[in-house]
Order: C-alpha cells, then structure tokens, then sequence
C-alpha cells in the first residue's frame, strides 16, 4: 500500500470514490403537477453523483463575508485573521485559485500581527505563523518576504532543537504579562509540519518525529502537549486522548511524508480513530463536552476524503466523508419557498450545531455570534464536496387520505438528497424537513380547521415541486335518503351524501353494526340491510371517519 499525496494543485472538486447512498422510495405517491410559486433551478452533479450546489452556496456566503470586510472576516472585536486564513486554506482544497490569491493579498497587511507582536503579550505565534505559511504556500508566493516576515525563517525560530521536547514548537511571549502563555498546541505542530515540509526546512524532521509522539494509543493525535521541560514527551506516556480537530490536521499535514519510516502506519490508525469515533449521524464532537459540530465534521470529512482520492482508494476509506457531508448539509442555511426565518439572508451559512442553527432560524446570524458562523464555514466549506446527490425524484406520502381537522398528520418524505432540506406547505403553517442519510424523514403537518380537500406541496432547491391531495374532516351530518317502511325482516335500502371520497362508515341500530361500506369518489353509497322481525319504529344511524360525523334516521317494521 502506498500513500501518496497527490501534488500540485487542485482544479475543481474533488473526485472522490463515489459511494451510492440508499434512498427508500418504495410505495411513495408520483409526483403531481407542479406548484407554479417553487422556483425551479438547475443543480449540477458531478460524474461520481456529488451536488456542487452546497459547496456553491457556502462559499458564496463565505465570499460575501470576507468582501464587506475588503477581503478579511471582520467580527465586533476586529479582523478575524485566523479564521480568513482557514477560508484561504478551504479554497485551496475546493480548487477556487482566484479565491485563494484574493485572501492571500488581503491577509499580507496582518502577517506582522498575526505571527508576531500582538499587542496582547505573545511575540511570536508559532502556530500563527506556520498556519499562515501553509496558505501562503498554497498560494505560490514568496514566503520569505510576505508581510515584510521571512515566514519560514520566522518558523524555524519557534521549533526545539534540543532536550526531551526537541521538535517542539513553542511561542515567544512577554513573561511579565500574567495573561499569556505559550500557547502552542497540536493544531500548529500539524501546520508546522505540512509547511517546513512543504519549505523542505531541515527542521522537518524534528517536527514531525515530535508530532508523531502526540499520536495516542486510540489514534488520534492530542491537541495539548506536555510540559516542555517533562522527560516523556508523548501522548502515551501522559495518557491522553485523541482530538478529532488535530487528528485531521496531522493525516493532512504527514500525507507528504507518508513513505517515510512508521508514516503509512501513523495516519492507517488515524484513519481508524476518526472512522470508530463518527456519529451514525455522520457527525464528529472533539470529545468531552464538545459535541457533534461543523469544525470537527468538516476537518475530518476533508482528511478522509482526501485520501479517499488517492488512486485506489489504498486507506479503504468508505462512506465517511459523505455521511459527513450530508450532516453538514441539515446544519446549512437554505431557506425554500415558504419555510424561511431570520436566516433567510444568509443563504448557504453552516451553523455549528443544532443549537447555533435554532438560535440563527430565531435571531439571525448576531454579533455574539458571527465568529462562531465565519470559523464553522471557513473550516468545513471542503467537505461539502462529498454532498450526494438525490438519486431519484422526491416524494411522499400522508399516513391517510382524510385527516382530522386541527389534528396532526405524519407524512413520509423520500428521495431527497442525503442531508437535503425541503419545504412542505399545505397545512396550516409551513414546516421544513430536513433529510437523514437515505434521504428521507418523517413530517409532522397540522391539518387545517376546516373541512376541504387539501394540496400538500414538497418543495426542493433544484427540482419542481410535488405534491399530493388530502382531505380534512370535520363535524358534519351526512344527507340521507332511506326506506321508511318496511315489512318484516324486510331490506331497509339507504343512500348516503356529503362523506369525503373513499370514508369509511360503518350503520348500526338496536346495538348492532349491521354493515359498513366506503364512499366512492363523489362521496356517496348506497347501501341495504335487513330490518329484522320485530315490529314498531327502529331508529339507525351511520357514522363516518370520527363520530361527529354521522347521520341518523329511522324505520318501521310493519305486518
């Protein structure tokens, strides 16, 4: 098996072993007539059946976002550098070269301050630094003169050359400032290492040897290190525990290096730590109380496809980065017809969590908020790439045809996009849905309040809507037309109006069911049955779907 990162850079998506997603769609209604109100555009699909348009939208989103800022993201605390970088870094993987040199220009201006004096007590950042250079490599330029810092000589400084913690990066910062510490970690040791590699720096080496101690007995590579000054350096010894984030960042960063000595075997067992440590719901959390997020999902996603594209596919990387990809897609903005809310300005945005995505729909995207919203897109942008597409065309199905007015009707939704958004409207508010990984999902609609037949419209981005009939019933007395005498054991023949196609009914008298029957499709019967052997004056009466709605009559029973 080899392992070997594919070189230069990436022209569009990237085309990963595509893995067919299973969408039940047995027993579903046929699409109907359109609904004229759901605009219909054109999704395009790659050859190994992914949807270009979430990776589209987000980085649109994310585009508007470093323009209004002249090219970096800007929160109410300033320009928000590091996480301009990583939108750079994204581009870089979803092959947007023009995207890519755009944020490389803006950031040059921040380099000193991002890598250097903060103002705020660090005077080197040497996971800053090594970020930043990672972008600038991408980008092709000179990395000794950026900014007006040599970045690679600037990053050499920051690596340990000697003692237990020799390949370590460390930051420089002001000892009198009791609000600052050397806060290099596993995130800038990944980076260090991708960009001395890259620089071919003769610190490589003792950089990535020291980040290969930080791989754990689990796989996955910790985010903290030890003391500086501890004789045993690595995870093992200090008995950590892998980090999702870090974990994704070192497969990247070692895929370079990966015919060197215990490389192959390193990232083999990351590989295995992010595949054992994926939600069913296609989801990452980074451990602890960080639960399933964007960051996580999309870092992951993109590790793992990334080797998934390596000719033969020789990590065996399976449906990961797609089940990723699809989780990605129920956290994205995308506002349909008549289901919109306060995000309805910010198509395309990925939301960390559950939790950021309800308080978006509520209170849009916030001040508080914005730098959790530009670092979740900036980070997990990539890994939509690996968004399947529908397979089929998107349909439903109501539990029943008639439903109670007021009350609650399940409806099955199928054959959308894994992850895929829709809009159901016909019921007495809209309610969007959102897909799991076959492609389906389970609706809640109430029913209206009066009695009428009803359309239920599926609306989907890309596709024409679809629809089926219902009928929602109230309280009603149906018309009625029956024999009023009859001898005895006579048939009593009765002929009945005003029921919804195809309700059931059931006729009873005298504490009996004496027959049932459906309606045909203008909501009649007829019906007969005999009246039985005693004489005298027999009431009946015929009830529909719910017990409100009914009729009663009487017969005779004569000599």
């Amino acid at each position: 098996m080899s392992l070997r990162h594919l070189s230069g850079r990436r022209a569009g998506a990237l085309a990963v072993a595509a893995v067919a997603a299973t969408a039940t769609t047995a027993a579903l209604l046929p699409p109907l007539t359109a609904s004229a109100a759901t605009p219909v555009t054109v999704t395009a699909v790659t050859e190994d059946g992914y949807d270009t348009a979430p990776a589209e939208a987000t980085a649109a989103w994310l585009s508007a976002q470093l323009a209004a800022g002249d090219g970096v993201l800007q929160t109410s605390y300033g320009p928000n550098t590091s996480a301009t970088v990583d939108a750079g870094r994204s581009f870089f993987y979803t092959g947007d070269d023009e995207a890519l040199a755009a944020v490389t220009s803006a950031v040059e201006p921040l380099a000193e301050g991002y890598t250097g004096d903060n103002g705020f007590g660090t005077l080197v950042s040497a996971g800053g630094t090594a970020k930043l250079l990672t972008l600038v490599q991408y980008a092709g330029v000179d990395a000794a003169s950026y900014g007006g810092v040599d970045l690679v000589q600037r990053l050499e400084g920051q690596v340990t050359v000697d003692g237990p913690a020799e390949g370590r990066i460390f930051d420089d910062f002001d000892p009198e400032n009791d609000f600052v510490a050397d806060y290099a970690n596993g995130f800038g040791q990944a980076f260090a290492v991708e960009a001395l590699t890259a620089a071919g720096s003769d610190l490589a080496p003792l950089a990535t040897d020291f980040l290969l101690q930080q791989q754990c007995d689990d796989g996955g590579f910790r985010l903290y290190f030890s003391a500086p000054e501890a004789a045993q350096q690595s995870c093992d010894d200090a008995g950590g525990k892998g980090s999702t984030d870090v974990t994704a960042l070192a497969i990247l960063a070692l895929l370079d290096q990966a015919e060197g000595e215990g490389i192959e075997e390193s990232i083999l067992d990351a590989v295995d730590f992010l595949a054992t440590t994926q939600g069913e719901d296609g989801a990452w959390g980074d451990g602890g109380e960080i639960g399933a997020n964007a960051n996580s999902t999309g870092l992951a996603a993109l590790a793992l496809g990334v080797l998934g594209d390596l000719e033969g596919n020789p990590a065996d990387i399976g449906y990961e980065p797609e089940a990723a990809a699809a989780w990605l897609r129920q956290h994205q903005v995308n506002e349909i017809a008549s289901c919109t809310s306060a995000l309805a300005g910010d198509q395309g945005a990925l939301a960390y969590d559950d939790a950021a995505l309800a308080a978006g729909r509520t209170d849009g995207i916030t001040e508080d908020t914005t730098y959790q919203w530009q670092l979740a897109n900036a980070q997990a942008l990539p890994a939509l790439q690996w968004t399947l597409a529908s397979e089929g065309r998107p349909g439903m199905r109501a539990a029943a045809a008639r439903q109670r007015v007021g009350g609650t009707m399940s409806v099955l939704v199928a054959g959308l996009a894994p992850g895929e958004t829709a809009c159901l409207v016909g019921g007495q508010r809209p309610v969007l849905v959102t897909a799991d990984l076959d492609g389906q999902t389970t609706a809640s609609v109430r029913v209206p309040t009066t009695t009428g037949l009803r359309n239920l419209y599926l609306g989907s981005a890309g596709r024409t809507a679809v629809k089926i009939s219902y009928w929602s019933l109230g309280a009603t007395r149906f018309g009625l037309q029956s024999t009023a005498t009859v001898r005895r054991n006579g048939q009593v023949a009765v002929k009945i109006s005003g029921l919804a196609p195809g309700e059931p009914f059931t006729l009873s008298y005298h504490g009996r069911v004496r027959g049932s029957g459906k309606a045909d499709a203008n909501g009649r019967a007829s019906f007969a049955f005999r009246g039985g052997s005693t004489l005298g004056r027999w009431e009946f009466a015929i009830v529909g779907q719910y017990s409100d709605r009914f009729v009663k009559s009487t017969f005779t029973v004569v000599k």
